[in-house]
């Protein structure tokens, strides 16, 4: 399992772009703020607030299981349109929630400054403008800028993230920092084949009176564009918009649901739902084995082993189960 948690982010002159924030490979990781690095993986803590919020989303959210959807495009446009029929949203902001959810996607590696590094000039000549043919083939070349920059090389990989073209049967070929390139294959070798992907969309917006919350299951999994770190295909997409005053912590309800998407239990109810009731039902038995801590200022020599308390929950459901067998 891959799951991608974006932030709706605001920067100056009213721009906007989805950034990424968080990502579960089995534990989350975090960005770290400030050092724009990732944490470390670790068991996800969670606020029960935050899961009975998600809870109460998707019993009157958007639902949309098994769409049959080939691009991100169609799949935000039935969203929208579920939305203002079910009256998530009124008609007259169709078109902002649509340009929203549309925006660009900023991942955690990927290179500010690529374009700003190379020149004209440079770039024209590594693909091949510029270029005569006695002065060697440019896919060995590692190009510098005056920093010491990214270093680039080609790839056979096209810019919606498809390895063929399936029109022409032919391979792109593009342009993509070293490093980047090398990052993703690092986070694929961590995820097993045939996985895939989970992305979660959170923010503020300031025009939407109340949360819009939306969960979809695609008919089947989609390599859609830029929207994952990793070229995975997607097959969930959850999405929480709503005003500042809205009541709810949108990120974490978002990383409630990221938690649930990684948590094998309820990403098996998830593949095989067929209706709304079934994923309450899933997120009740996920509450049932959580563990939830009072406030205040513990010690940790006060607290047992959390492994412990989840052996000794694990055993009593166990019993529990047997009892009900027997009576039946």
């Amino acid at each position: 399992v891959f799951v991608e948690l974006d932030e709706l982010h605001f920067g100056g002159e009213d721009m906007m772009e989805w950034r990424e924030k968080a990502r579960w490979i089995k534990f989350e990781e975090d960005v770290e703020e400030g050092a724009e690095r990732w944490g470390k993986p670790h068991v996800a803590s969670l606020s029960f607030h935050s899961l009975l919020e998600l809870r109460r989303g998707l019993e009157k959210g958007t639902l949309l299981l098994d769409l049959e959807a080939t691009d991100l495009t169609s799949i935000i446009h039935n969203v929208v349109e579920n939305m203002v029929i079910r009256d998530l949203v009124e008609e007259e902001v169709r078109g902002k929630l649509l340009r929203t959810l549309l925006l660009k996607h900023k991942h955690q590696q990927h290179d500010k400054g690529l374009l700003n590094s190379i020149s004209q000039s440079s770039f024209g000549s590594t693909i091949g403008l510029n270029k005569s043919p006695s002065q060697g083939s440019v896919a060995d070349k590692k190009h510098k800028d005056s920093k010491g920059a990214a270093k680039l090389e080609m790839v056979k990989v096209d810019v919606d993230n498809n390895m063929t073209d399936k029109q022409t049967g032919g391979i792109h070929i593009g342009i993509t920092p070293v490093e980047q390139k090398k990052h993703v294959q690092d986070i694929m070798k961590r995820i097993p084949k045939g996985a895939e992907a989970s992305t979660v969309l959170v923010g503020q917006v300031d025009f939407l009176k109340a949360p819009a919350m939306a969960f979809v299951r695609l008919s089947e999994g989609r390599v859609l564009e830029n929207l994952t770190e990793v070229p995975l295909p997607v097959r969930f997409l959850f999405i929480l918009l709503g005003p500042e005053k809205g009541g709810m912590d949108y990120h974490e309800v978002g990383r409630s649901l990221s938690t649930l998407m990684s948590n094998q239990q309820f990403h098996e109810v998830a593949y095989r739902a067929e209706s709304r009731e079934e994923l309450l039902r899933a997120i009740n038995n996920f509450l049932d084995d959580s563990i939830v801590l009072p406030p205040g200022d513990w010690d940790h020599r006060t607290l047992l082993p959390i492994t412990h308390m989840a052996r000794k929950r694990a055993l009593l459901r166990k019993q529990k189960k047997q009892q009900f067998e027997e009576e039946e």
